[in-house]
């Protein structure tokens, strides 16, 4: 599932006015992570009242450092299927290290993440 995060962290659930301006590029975090929170009611699925547009939120590139070689891909998936990668082209570790990080993450680390980022 693709996730984006976004700051101030709310203490309860934001209104339709207070996620009216948010868009893709307003996004602490931004990634791919299963869907487990979800299902157990721990992450809320926002109200969808928001007449959600998709073509204003496509699926981004992603960035991928390989650690024992350290080569950089940017890595594009399809908006049906964010598993398999429909390519993935040499970048600098500079614009790898810029985009969203590729991967599937488990929720305790987008967890840990998010905490460090809205401290």
């Amino acid at each position: 599932m693709l996730v984006f995060f976004f700051s101030p962290r709310f203490n309860t659930l934001p209104s339709t006015e207070d996620l009216a301006g948010l868009g893709p590029t307003d996004a602490v975090l931004v990634g791919k992570v299963g869907d487990l929170q979800v299902l157990n009611g721990a992450w809320r699925v926002l109200p969808d009242s928001l007449s959600f547009d998709p073509s204003r939120w496509p699926v981004p590139q992603f960035g991928r450092i390989e650690s024992l070689t350290g080569k950089a891909y940017r890595v594009t998936y399809s908006e049906s299927n964010l598993l398999r990668p429909i390519s993935h082209e040499e970048c600098s570790t500079e614009e790898a290290a810029s985009l969203p990080q590729d991967g599937i993450r488990g929720w305790g680390v987008i967890e840990a993440l998010l905490a460090r980022l809205l401290q």
